[in-house]
């Protein structure tokens, strides 16, 4: 399976929220919905067809500001936008707990001014993967 290593650091978990960033087809979003939660998925991309899933400027509606929840994740997609530290630093208040799955992990300094970090995996082999999941540091009231 796919997802099955980002699947199993979160198996812990039962958020009542989540929002994943970056949700391109919707496929890994489908696997973090559970009978007692809410999931949305929103991407830039125009193969979102699905009414889960929000077609939308991302960047521009984390800047507008949205709902807290109780979890974001965050695809690899944007590790390479410019705006990376601003996201990382905007949705800190907006959630509890940050999810980010990617093959390279250079701004975890600047992760862990917002964050707490609760794992952080490394996986070199079939493929590099980094998983991180982490506590914010200025977490909502909910």
């Amino acid at each position: 399976m796919k997802y099955a290593l980002e699947l199993a650091v979160l198996y812990n978990y039962n958020f009542d929220s989540i929002l994943h960033i970056g949700c391109g087809d919707g496929t890994f979003t489908e696997l973090l919905k559970k009978e007692n939660n809410v999931v949305v998925g929103w991407d830039s991309a125009t193969n979102v067809s699905d009414s889960s899933y929000h077609n939308i400027n991302v960047i521009e509606q984390i800047k507008n500001g949205f709902t807290p929840v109780e979890l974001i994740v965050l695809n690899d997609v944007f590790l390479l936008i410019e705006e990376w530290n601003y996201i990382l630093k905007s949705i800190s208040d907006k959630t509890k707990y940050l999810f980010i799955s990617t093959d390279s992990l250079q701004s975890l300094p600047e992760i862990k001014k917002n964050y707490n970090i609760i794992r952080l995996v490394n996986v070199e082999k079939p493929e590099k993967k980094v998983i991180l999941l982490a506590r914010s540091k200025n977490e909502p009231f909910f």
